[in-house]
């Protein structure tokens, strides 16, 4: 909200919207399905050659995508077009959200939405960079700058950090 309001204050047009329930998760799947029924295609014949080649989460996630239903994957393809044609009906020359949905945390935790507001970018095939913005909790937060062509995303990231300010680095991670 800082950086939002801190924009603002520096003169730039800013407007609030709002995304669909879950369409950034959507994505994201989406794009997980689409990686592993083509890393299924790519990796078929290593994996048969050498299943000890691979671990074992990856032998499971190519396997998973060798067997997905045609139908289900075309889904996949499908909502991935759909985050492609959504940037290209922006009214805005870009997007500001976190760059993830929640603090950072301990590897041992599981956090399956990690990567729901990042996916977005990759499926949109538009550039994206992490700004951090501060600290939560003694642990680094950020916003990403989406936009429509990189000069756009790296100068707003650049005004984004002049005006909030370089993010502390955590304790014992510099």
């Amino acid at each position: 909200a800082i950086v939002v309001q801190r924009l603002g204050e520096d003169g730039q047009v800013v407007v609030r919207t709002e995304l669909p329930e879950g369409c950034l998760g959507r994505v994201r799947l989406a794009g997980l399905l689409v990686a592993e029924a083509e890393g299924w295609e790519a990796h078929r014949d290593a994996l048969s050659a050498d299943p000890d080649g691979f671990s074992p989460a990856l032998t499971g996630m190519l396997r998973y995508g060798g067997a997905l239903a045609d139908q289900k994957l075309k889904a996949a393809y499908a909502g991935l077009l759909d985050a492609r044609r959504s940037a290209e009906g922006w009214e805005a020359d870009a997007l500001i959200l976190p760059t993830a949905p929640q603090t950072a945390f301990p590897m041992t935790e599981d956090h399956a939405d990690q990567a729901d507001l990042t996916a977005y970018a990759n499926a949109a095939g538009v550039p994206a960079i992490s700004v951090p913005v501060g600290a939560a909790d003694g642990l680094p937060v950020g916003v990403q700058v989406i936009g429509r062509d990189a000069g756009t995303v790296f100068g707003l990231a650049e005004r984004v950090e002049r005006l909030v300010g370089r993010a502390p680095v955590p304790p014992g991670y510099g």
